[in-house]
């Protein structure tokens, strides 16, 4: 037997499979479609002089606009409060209900990045369900805001709707 022999008798053998799809419950669930989801249309924002800041969000479904104001103080994470207490009110107008209830918006930092934090509850049927949505805080504290808890209340009305 030559060194070529030895060789190959010295490599373990590979034996490969064709992967199978497995069906996780999460596979079956179907992307909200475009038109059902809430979406962010924008903010404005505005400083007073008593060191709070107001804060106008508005978010869009389909071809319907919804706006709602919140106050906080003005810090960077009291920015980032009232701007989710913005948008849970635009959301209690859209959905003509009082079944999402903002907790708290908080800014966090992790691996040296900065995020918002958003929780909240909903109501579903006598349960109440956490949510929790998350974004990076790259241009402001409120747009960030907005984006995580769009983020949570998307994911649930995905399902509850």
């Amino acid at each position: 037997m030559g060194a070529a022999g030895l060789l190959l008798a010295a490599q373990p053998s590979r034996v490969t499979r064709p992967l199978q799809a497995v069906r996780t419950p999460e596979a079956e669930e179907l992307p909200v479609p475009a038109e059902e989801r809430y979406v962010f249309v924008g903010y404005d924002v505005r400083n007073q002089t008593n060191r709070q800041t107001v804060c106008h969000v508005t978010i869009g479904r389909g071809r319907e606009h919804y706006t709602g104001s919140g106050t906080g103080p003005s810090t960077v994470p009291g920015r980032a409060q009232a701007a989710a207490r913005s948008l849970f009110a635009a959301l209690r107008t859209a959905r003509d209900a009082e079944d999402l209830l903002l907790e708290t918006a908080s800014v966090l930092e992790a691996h040296g990045r900065t995020y918002v934090l958003v929780s909240a509850q909903a109501m579903s049927g006598r349960q109440m369900e956490p949510l929790t949505g998350v974004a990076a805080l790259q241009r402001s504290p409120e747009e960030a805001a907005v984006l995580a808890g769009l983020q949570a209340v998307n994911r649930w009305a995905s399902t509850h709707e």
